[in-house]
Order: C-alpha cells, then sequence, then structure tokens
C-alpha cells in the first residue's frame, strides 16, 4: 500500500514527463524492487538492529545500513538502468485516439462542442416530430 502512495505522490510532484523518462522510471523502480530483493538478508539485518531505537540507529546500525547499502548500490548501478532500459520493449502506439472518443452521444466537451449537440438533438427531435405529425395527417387524410 505504501508504494502505490510513494508511487502517486512521485507522480504527481514530478510533474509533467517525456515518454521515454517515463520508460526509464518504470524500469529503475523494477531493478529497484529486484534489488531489495536480493539484498534481503542484509535488509532484515538492518531492520533488527534498528527495531526499538530512536536517536542512536545512525550509531549502532552504521555497519549494517553501509552493508546494506553496498548491497543496493551493486544491483542499481547506473550502467545497469541504461543496459536494462536498452533492452526493454515498450509498446508505442502511432493512433491518435480522442479523449472523448466513448461519448460522442453524450453531452461532453468544450461549450461550443456541448452548444453544437443540444442543435442537433433538437433538430433530430423536430424532424422526428414533423415526422409523425406527417404520418398522422397521411392516415387521417381520405384516399
Amino acid at each position: 500500500m505504501s508504494d502505490l502512495k510513494g508511487d502517486a505522490r512521485d507522480d504527481r510532484l514530478s510533474g509533467p514527463k517525456s515518454l521515454a523518462r517515463r520508460e526509464r522510471e518504470a524500469v529503475r523502480k523494477e531493478m529497484i524492487k529486484e534489488a531489495l530483493d536480493k539484498c534481503q538478508d542484509t535488509r532484515a539485518a538492518y531492520v533488527d538492529c534498528a527495531r526499538g531505537r530512536t536517536f542512536s540507529i545512525p550509531f549502532m546500525c552504521r555497519s549494517l545500513f553501509l552493508e546494506f547499502n553496498s548491497c543496493l548500490g551493486q544491483y542499481t548501478k547506473e550502467e545497469e538502468l541504461d543496459r536494462r532500459v536498452k533492452e526493454a520493449k515498450f509498446e508505442r502506439s502511432t493512433e491518435v485516439h480522442d479523449i472523448r472518443e466513448g461519448f460522442r452521444g453524450d453531452l461532453f466537451g468544450t461549450g461550443k462542442e456541448r452548444a453544437m449537440q443540444y442543435k442537433r438533438q433538437e433538430e433530430a427531435e423536430l424532424a422526428r416530430m414533423k415526422a409523425e405529425a406527417a404520418k398522422a395527417r397521411a392516415a387521417q387524410a381520405p384516399p
């Protein structure tokens, strides 16, 4: 849950990103997850040392932290990230989609678009009413 919250916060605060940057960020996050899995032993040792401590963590657990950090460092190097980004296959769509594509019949869009939609609906209703009136007149007229 905290990973989702952190990812959402990172995305919100980082502003718009280019597609290549988002792809690189996705590969980086996956690489960090794998590194944390590989360094689980040193991570557990550091967490055990830090448990129950507050101010003394930097002094009492420094060697374990440095060991954990070096373990992470060997799996999260910049060269490794570059290699993974080159290997990653991202699907890029060349099609351009209208954001309101699924809402053509509904009243969405800019004010001008909505006004045109209202006008088309009124014209369709008027045409339907005229057709019904003509049909009724034709049915009442003697042959």
